[in-house]
Protein backbone atom coordinates (compact mmCIF):
# COMPACT_ATOMS: atom_id res chain seq x y z
CA UNK A 1 0.00 0.00 0.00
CA UNK A 2 1.16 3.50 -0.82
CA UNK A 3 1.54 6.38 1.35
CA UNK A 4 -1.44 8.18 -0.53
CA UNK A 5 -3.84 4.63 0.17
CA UNK A 6 -2.80 4.66 3.75
CA UNK A 7 -3.45 8.41 4.20
CA UNK A 8 -7.02 7.78 2.56
CA UNK A 9 -7.63 5.07 4.59
CA UNK A 10 -7.62 7.30 7.47
CA UNK A 11 -9.17 9.89 6.43
CA UNK A 12 -12.00 7.61 5.39
CA UNK A 13 -11.99 6.47 8.70
CA UNK A 14 -12.11 9.49 10.64
CA UNK A 15 -14.51 11.01 8.44
CA UNK A 16 -16.67 8.25 8.80
CA UNK A 17 -16.88 7.59 12.27
CA UNK A 18 -20.03 8.08 14.03
CA UNK A 19 -19.29 10.96 16.39
CA UNK A 20 -21.60 12.73 19.23
CA UNK A 21 -23.85 14.32 16.56
CA UNK A 22 -25.99 11.01 15.40
CA UNK A 23 -28.52 12.93 13.42
CA UNK A 24 -25.61 13.61 11.06
CA UNK A 25 -23.63 10.48 10.83
CA UNK A 26 -26.03 8.58 9.06
CA UNK A 27 -25.96 11.03 6.07
CA UNK A 28 -21.94 10.70 6.18
CA UNK A 29 -21.93 7.04 6.61
CA UNK A 30 -24.59 5.98 4.12
CA UNK A 31 -22.70 7.68 0.97
CA UNK A 32 -20.53 5.28 -0.87
CA UNK A 33 -17.71 7.64 -0.92
CA UNK A 34 -17.52 7.63 2.64
CA UNK A 35 -17.40 3.95 3.19
CA UNK A 36 -14.14 3.06 4.62
CA UNK A 37 -11.80 0.26 2.96
CA UNK A 38 -12.55 -3.08 4.15
CA UNK A 39 -9.60 -5.40 4.35
CA UNK A 40 -9.93 -7.41 1.32
CA UNK A 41 -9.98 -4.51 -0.65
CA UNK A 42 -6.77 -2.83 0.64
CA UNK A 43 -5.37 -6.84 -0.07
CA UNK A 44 -6.35 -6.47 -3.38
CA UNK A 45 -4.54 -3.29 -4.10
CA UNK A 46 -1.62 -4.28 -2.63
CA UNK A 47 -1.77 -6.92 -4.86
CA UNK A 48 -2.42 -5.51 -7.78
CA UNK A 49 0.31 -2.67 -7.01
CA UNK A 50 3.12 -5.61 -5.91
CA UNK A 51 1.49 -7.30 -9.85
CA UNK A 52 2.29 -3.86 -11.62
CA UNK A 53 5.78 -3.31 -10.47
CA UNK A 54 6.58 -7.24 -11.44
CA UNK A 55 5.30 -6.58 -15.16
CA UNK A 56 8.41 -3.73 -15.38
CA UNK A 57 11.82 -5.32 -16.83
CA UNK A 58 14.27 -5.28 -14.14
CA UNK A 59 17.45 -3.78 -15.84
CA UNK A 60 21.06 -4.66 -15.16
CA UNK A 61 23.50 -2.09 -14.42
CA UNK A 62 25.50 -1.09 -17.07
CA UNK A 63 28.43 1.40 -18.08
CA UNK A 64 31.36 1.81 -20.58
CA UNK A 65 34.27 4.09 -20.08
CA UNK A 66 37.35 5.45 -22.15
CA UNK A 67 40.52 7.07 -21.04
CA UNK A 68 40.41 9.60 -24.44
CA UNK A 69 37.20 10.61 -25.75
CA UNK A 70 39.31 11.48 -29.50
CA UNK A 71 38.89 8.84 -31.66
CA UNK A 72 41.89 9.11 -34.56
CA UNK A 73 42.93 6.72 -36.32
CA UNK A 74 46.54 5.36 -36.21
CA UNK A 75 45.11 4.32 -32.68
CA UNK A 76 43.27 1.95 -31.03
CA UNK A 77 40.81 3.53 -28.93
CA UNK A 78 39.54 1.20 -26.48
CA UNK A 79 36.26 0.98 -24.38
CA UNK A 80 36.07 -0.38 -20.74
CA UNK A 81 32.38 -2.30 -20.94
CA UNK A 82 31.36 -3.16 -17.30
CA UNK A 83 27.63 -5.37 -16.76
CA UNK A 84 26.43 -6.00 -13.57
CA UNK A 85 23.48 -8.02 -13.67
CA UNK A 86 21.41 -6.86 -10.56
CA UNK A 87 18.14 -8.10 -11.80
CA UNK A 88 17.30 -11.66 -10.39
CA UNK A 89 17.81 -13.65 -13.59
CA UNK A 90 19.86 -14.40 -16.14
CA UNK A 91 20.69 -12.00 -18.74
CA UNK A 92 21.27 -12.75 -22.40
CA UNK A 93 24.36 -11.49 -23.62
CA UNK A 94 23.95 -12.28 -27.30
CA UNK A 95 22.01 -9.25 -28.39
CA UNK A 96 25.17 -6.66 -27.74
CA UNK A 97 26.34 -4.13 -29.53
CA UNK A 98 28.21 -0.73 -29.82
CA UNK A 99 26.52 2.31 -31.28
CA UNK A 100 27.74 5.45 -32.26
CA UNK A 101 24.79 8.49 -32.79
CA UNK A 102 25.69 11.42 -34.49
CA UNK A 103 25.37 14.67 -31.65
CA UNK A 104 22.01 16.07 -31.09
CA UNK A 105 19.52 13.08 -32.71
CA UNK A 106 17.50 11.33 -30.44
CA UNK A 107 18.29 7.08 -30.06
CA UNK A 108 14.70 6.57 -29.63
CA UNK A 109 13.85 8.24 -32.72
CA UNK A 110 16.20 7.61 -35.20
CA UNK A 111 17.83 4.95 -37.15
CA UNK A 112 20.69 7.49 -38.07
CA UNK A 113 24.28 6.00 -37.09
CA UNK A 114 26.53 3.44 -36.52
CA UNK A 115 26.56 -0.39 -34.82
CA UNK A 116 29.25 -2.85 -34.00
CA UNK A 117 27.94 -6.21 -32.56
CA UNK A 118 30.15 -6.72 -29.39
CA UNK A 119 29.78 -10.54 -28.94
CA UNK A 120 30.50 -9.75 -25.39
CA UNK A 121 29.45 -13.71 -24.61
CA UNK A 122 32.73 -14.58 -26.72
CA UNK A 123 34.71 -13.17 -23.95
CA UNK A 124 32.91 -14.11 -21.33
CA UNK A 125 33.18 -17.92 -22.56
CA UNK A 126 37.05 -17.26 -22.68
CA UNK A 127 37.51 -15.06 -19.54
CA UNK A 128 36.03 -18.34 -17.69
CA UNK A 129 37.90 -21.22 -19.90
CA UNK A 130 34.96 -23.75 -19.24
CA UNK A 131 31.31 -21.30 -19.29
CA UNK A 132 29.63 -21.91 -22.44
CA UNK A 133 26.63 -20.08 -21.27
CA UNK A 134 25.54 -16.34 -23.58
CA UNK A 135 23.95 -15.52 -19.64
CA UNK A 136 24.97 -13.65 -17.27
CA UNK A 137 23.81 -15.23 -13.87
CA UNK A 138 22.34 -12.96 -11.46
CA UNK A 139 24.96 -11.85 -9.30
CA UNK A 140 27.69 -11.97 -11.77
CA UNK A 141 29.84 -9.24 -13.29
CA UNK A 142 31.43 -9.04 -16.73
CA UNK A 143 33.81 -6.11 -17.19
CA UNK A 144 36.58 -5.89 -20.39
CA UNK A 145 37.97 -3.74 -22.36
CA UNK A 146 37.06 -3.92 -26.08
CA UNK A 147 38.67 -2.28 -28.69
CA UNK A 148 36.59 -0.18 -30.77
CA UNK A 149 38.93 -0.86 -34.24
CA UNK A 150 38.71 -4.84 -33.67
CA UNK A 151 34.58 -4.72 -34.63
CA UNK A 152 32.85 -4.41 -37.68
CA UNK A 153 31.09 -1.10 -38.21
CA UNK A 154 28.10 -0.82 -40.32
CA UNK A 155 25.20 1.77 -41.08
CA UNK A 156 22.89 0.91 -38.40
CA UNK A 157 19.88 0.91 -40.95
CA UNK A 158 21.89 -1.30 -43.44
CA UNK A 159 21.21 -4.95 -43.69
CA UNK A 160 24.65 -5.69 -45.60
CA UNK A 161 26.93 -7.82 -43.22
CA UNK A 162 30.28 -6.95 -43.75
CA UNK A 163 31.55 -9.41 -41.43
CA UNK A 164 33.66 -11.38 -43.97
CA UNK A 165 34.14 -8.32 -46.43
CA UNK A 166 37.94 -7.13 -47.56
CA UNK A 167 39.66 -4.72 -45.34
CA UNK A 168 39.12 -1.55 -44.70
CA UNK A 169 35.00 -2.29 -45.46
CA UNK A 170 33.54 -2.50 -41.68
CA UNK A 171 36.88 -0.43 -40.33
CA UNK A 172 35.43 1.92 -37.81
CA UNK A 173 37.25 4.77 -39.67
CA UNK A 174 36.56 3.58 -42.57
CA UNK A 175 32.86 3.13 -42.69
CA UNK A 176 32.13 6.10 -39.82
CA UNK A 177 32.85 9.58 -40.88
CA UNK A 178 34.55 12.03 -38.58
CA UNK A 179 32.41 14.20 -36.60
CA UNK A 180 30.81 14.39 -32.85
CA UNK A 181 29.10 11.19 -32.18
CA UNK A 182 27.16 9.25 -28.53
CA UNK A 183 28.73 6.44 -27.93
CA UNK A 184 26.41 4.00 -26.14
CA UNK A 185 26.14 -0.16 -25.66
CA UNK A 186 23.00 -1.45 -26.17
CA UNK A 187 22.15 -5.21 -24.65
CA UNK A 188 18.86 -6.69 -26.41
CA UNK A 189 17.12 -9.59 -24.44
CA UNK A 190 15.21 -11.97 -25.98
CA UNK A 191 11.67 -11.25 -26.64
CA UNK A 192 9.30 -11.42 -24.45
CA UNK A 193 6.02 -11.20 -26.40
CA UNK A 194 4.82 -10.38 -29.33
CA UNK A 195 2.61 -7.40 -30.40
CA UNK A 196 0.62 -7.27 -33.68
CA UNK A 197 3.19 -9.95 -35.53
CA UNK A 198 6.53 -8.09 -34.03
CA UNK A 199 8.58 -9.76 -31.21
CA UNK A 200 8.95 -6.94 -28.84
CA UNK A 201 12.83 -7.19 -26.96
CA UNK A 202 13.78 -5.20 -23.58
CA UNK A 203 16.61 -3.27 -24.76
CA UNK A 204 19.09 -1.74 -22.06
CA UNK A 205 21.29 0.78 -23.04
CA UNK A 206 24.68 2.34 -21.01
CA UNK A 207 25.29 5.71 -20.12
CA UNK A 208 26.45 7.64 -23.34
CA UNK A 209 29.88 9.08 -24.22
CA UNK A 210 30.33 12.38 -26.30
CA UNK A 211 33.36 11.14 -28.39
CA UNK A 212 34.80 12.62 -31.51
CA UNK A 213 35.45 10.78 -34.91
CA UNK A 214 38.97 12.12 -36.19
CA UNK A 215 41.34 11.39 -39.39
Amino acid sequence: MTKLQLLLLVLSMLVCSPGLDQASAPKAVDHPSCLPLSLPQVTEEMKQEQSEKSEKPESPSISIAMSSLNLRKGTEPAVTLRIENTTGVAVNLEGSSFLLIPEGLDFEKTNEGYSALARVWGYLANASGTKKSAQLQPGEVFQRKIRLTKLIWNLSRSSVDLSFASYPAGNLFHEVPPGRYELSFLLEGRPQKVIAGVPMRQRFRSNELRVSVMR
